[in-house]
C-alpha cells in the first residue's frame, strides 16, 4: 500500500503546505546565501556541480528575471522583509544592467562586472520580464515596474509577430532587426516556432492581465489561447506540437511532457480570465493533457523521465524542472476536478523529489537524477538554473493549499 493511502485529504493538504513552504525558504536562502553579488551587484553567474561559485562568469539575463520573480511572489505570499529586499535589488540590478534605454527591450548576456556583451533581443527574455516586472508590480506596488512591464507587452506585440501576423519570432538584433537564425543557444536546431518560447508568452500575459486588467493585454491572451487550441494542441494525442513551421504546420513528432504539464497549469490558471466557452475548451484540453502526461509517468513515483544512452547503457534521467511543472500541473487538475487522484499523485511526486532531488546540506535542487546511478549532470546555479521552477511549484501550491484547508474549515464550522 502507498503512503498516501494512509493519509486523509486533509492531512496530504497540510503537509503539503507546511513541507512546499518551508521549501520555498530553504532554497531562497541558498539564492541569498551562495549566489548574491554583493560586489558587483546581481548574482553570480554560475555555480557548478562541486558547490564551486565561478564568481568571475558572464551573466545572463534569465536568471535574474526569473530571481526576480521567485523573490518577489515569495515576498508577496509569505510577508519576509528579506526577500522584499532581495526583490529591490534584483529590480534596479536587471534595469541597470540589462536594459536597453536607447531601443527598449533586455539585453541578452553581461560580463561578471554587469558590462553587456550579448546586446541580442529575444522574445524568451522580454517575456520573462513581463512576467517578472508585473509580479515585482504586485509584490511592491512600484508603478515604475507595471509600466516597464507594459512598455514591453507593446514592443512583444510590435517587434515579434511573424510575417502572417499568427505567431510570434524569437531572435532579434540590438535594434530590434529579425536574425536569421532563432536559436539562443549553440547545438539547438533552430526552428521557427518553438513550443518552449510561446508558453512563456502565455504565462507573461497572464501574469500582466492578473496584475493590471489591461484590456489590450487580454485580447492578446485570448488570441494565443485560441491559437494554441486550433494550431498546437493535437486532440490525436492530447499533447502539443513542439515545433511548427512559420504558417503553424508541426515540423517534428517530438514530444515533451515537461512543457505539455506545463501548458496545462498555465491554462487551467489563465482560463479564469476567458469567457465560458473558450474557458471550458481550455480546461478540457488541459487536463486531457494532464491526463496523457500522467500515462507517460513513471508509475510509482508520478514523475517525469526520459531515457537516454549513456556508455552503452539506457538511464532514465529526471531533470528538476519537469517534476516542479509535474506537482503544479496535478495540482490544478486536483483544483478544477476535485478528484483526488491527482492530489495524491501531487504528493507521491514530491515525495520523490524530497529524497532524490534536495541537497539537503544546500537548500537547492539537483539538476537532475539518473537510474542506474551515474552521477548527475547540469550544474547547481546558472543561466538556466534559478529558484523559479521549485519556487514557482513550491509557492503557488503551497498557498492554495493553505486555502483550501482554510475553505474546509470554514465549511465544517
Amino acid at each position: 500500500m502507498q503512503f498516501w493511502k494512509k493519509l486523509t485529504t486533509e492531512n496530504i493538504l497540510k503537509n503539503i503546505q507546511s513541507q512546499f513552504e518551508k521549501e520555498v525558504h530553504s532554497i531562497l536562502h541558498f539564492w541569498m546565501k551562495y549566489m548574491r553579488d554583493k560586489e558587483n551587484g546581481g548574482f553570480y553567474g554560475h555555480m557548478s556541480n562541486d558547490f564551486k561559485v565561478h564568481k568571475n562568469h558572464d551573466k545572463h539575463v534569465v536568471m535574474p528575471l526569473r530571481c526576480l520573480w521567485s523573490f518577489s511572489l515569495a515576498a508577496k505570499f509569505f510577508g519576509n522583509e528579506e526577500y522584499t529586499v532581495m526583490a529591490s535589488e534584483t529590480f534596479a540590478h536587471v534595469k541597470d544592467t540589462f536594459w536597453d534605454c536607447d531601443n527598449s527591450g533586455f539585453f541578452w548576456q553581461s560580463n561578471y562586472l554587469n558590462t553587456p556583451i550579448d546586446k541580442r533581443k529575444f522574445l524568451y527574455a522580454q517575456v520573462l520580464g513581463i512576467y517578472a516586472l508585473s509580479e515585482y508590480y504586485a509584490s511592491s506596488g512600484d508603478n515604475s515596474a507595471l509600466t516597464l512591464a507594459d512598455e514591453l507587452f507593446d514592443i512583444v506585440e510590435l517587434r515579434c509577430k511573424n510575417a502572417n501576423g499568427k505567431s510570434y519570432v524569437n531572435a532579434f538584433e540590438e535594434d530590434w532587426k529579425l536574425l536569421p537564425h532563432q536559436r539562443m543557444q549553440v547545438g539547438v536546431d533552430d526552428v521557427s516556432v518553438d513550443i518552449g518560447v510561446l508558453l512563456h508568452v502565455y504565462e507573461a500575459y497572464a501574469g500582466l492581465y492578473r496584475h493590471s486588467a489591461s484590456k489590450k493585454v487580454l485580447n492578446a491572451l485570448q488570441d494565443l489561447a485560441v491559437l494554441f487550441i486550433e494550431k498546437m494542441y493535437n486532440p490525436s494525442t492530447g499533447l502539443l506540437y513542439m515545433y511548427l513551421d512559420d504558417d503553424l504546420s508541426p515540423t517534428s513528432e517530438e514530444i515533451r511532457p515537461g512543457h505539455d504539464i506545463e501548458f496545462a497549469w498555465l491554462a487551467i490558471s489563465a482560463s479564469e480570465y476567458f469567457d465560458e466557452k473558450l474557458k471550458t475548451s481550455t480546461i478540457a484540453n488541459a487536463i486531457r493533457s494532464v491526463d496523457t502526461v500522467r500515462t507517460l509517468a513513471d508509475k510509482k513515483t508520478s514523475t517525469l523521465f526520459f531515457t537516454k544512452s549513456i556508455k552503452g547503457k539506457d538511464v532514465k534521467n529526471w531533470r528538476w524542472w519537469d517534476q516542479a511543472e509535474m506537482i503544479l500541473g496535478l495540482w490544478h487538475a486536483y483544483e478544477v476536478t476535485g478528484q483526488e487522484e491527482y492530489l495524491h499523485e501531487c504528493w507521491t511526486c514530491w515525495k520523490f523529489v524530497k529524497r532524490k532531488f534536495r541537497l539537503k546540506s544546500y537548500g537547492e535542487w539537483k539538476w537532475n537524477v539518473r537510474s542506474p546511478k551515474r552521477g548527475y549532470s547540469g550544474y547547481i546555479a546558472g543561466e538556466w538554473k534559478s529558484p523559479f521552477h521549485a519556487v514557482r511549484a513550491m509557492a503557488i501550491v503551497s498557498k492554495n493549499a493553505g486555502k483550501r484547508l482554510a475553505d474546509h474549515s470554514i465549511i465544517a464550522q
